[in-house]
């Protein structure tokens, strides 16, 4: 059986941390070979060594029979664009989990979602689709996560947290029990969010308070 040609959408920082840590996973290269970078900056790996090639903006990429795509952008808007470009023209996404991540009983995850090493995904937890996991965050049992929200390392939400579409939780913050954060919202980092946040609003701080 051929193994499928995996494209990574955006070739900057997020695109080669995809690339160093699903390339060293045992097995890995047994079922899927790198076909490059989609990106529109053809200058974006210059300086550094070992990466697949950029191959051209995802505007101008027409997928073929073997492809396979991942999003390795940091921006829920932009993931939410690149994604439903490669979507329109029949492109297929992967979900991607590393062997380290550990997934509890009736967790939910969705297509194209990609979930880094040791990260916990709880019991009953449902993961959208096209959602990013960084390394060591946690969900906890019942929380909900909505499509092309990015959960970035050390990250946590806990029990029957809501999580919205488009969110970005900044590294190491948390969203405490029962707490609903809001589409396209942003929490900064090592932030504590104790009360609900409402739709596209930034918050930061200890606890969390609207700073934008």
């Amino acid at each position: 059986m051929s193994r499928k040609k995996l494209y990574i959408i955006g070739a900057r920082g997020a695109g080669r941390e995809f690339f160093a840590r699903f390339s060293r996973i045992p097995g890995f290269a047994d079922q899927y070979e790198f076909g490059g970078y989609l990106d529109d900056k053809m200058t974006a790996l210059d300086g550094y060594m070992g990466y697949p090639p950029i191959v051209g903006p995802v505007e101008d990429y027409r997928p073929k029979e073997n492809d396979v795509f991942t999003c390795a952008l940091g921006d829920p808007r932009y993931r939410k664009k690149y994604i439903n470009i490669v979507l329109s023209k029949g492109g297929r996404f992967e979900t991607l989990i590393a062997p380290s991540a550990s997934i509890y009983n009736n967790a939910k995850i969705g297509e194209g979602t990609v979930i880094y090493e040791n990260c916990t995904v709880s019991c009953d937890v449902t993961v959208d689709d096209y959602v990013l996991m960084l390394s060591n965050a946690v969900l906890g049992h019942d929380v909900r996560i909505g499509r092309y929200s990015v959960i970035e390392a050390n990250a946590s939400a806990c029990g029957f947290a809501s999580i919205g579409e488009g969110v970005i939780l900044h590294t190491s913050s948390v969203v405490l029990p029962k707490v609903k954060v809001g589409d396209s919202s942003i929490v900064g980092a090592g932030s504590v969010v104790i009360s609900n946040v409402k739709e596209g609003v930034t918050v930061f701080g200890a606890p969390a308070v609207k700073i934008f």
